[in-house]
């Protein structure tokens, strides 16, 4: 009876340990990718303008 109540416990406790993981996870790589995306994009349109006003 106890090893079953400790291991459903161990299961439990495994289980919100993956949940916070994939929520630290999903914190400080999903946004950041995004932001990365977002960055780059917003960086290349500075260089073609930067580029573009080199040309003139």
């Amino acid at each position: 009876m106890a090893y079953q109540q400790r291991k459903k416990e161990e299961e439990e406790f495994e289980r919100k340990l993956k949940s916070a993981k994939d929520i630290l996870i999903n914190k400080f790589t999903g946004p950041t990718i995004e932001k990365m995306h977002s960055n780059n994009t917003a960086l290349k349109s500075i260089n073609d303008g930067n580029y573009n006003e080199q040309d003139n």
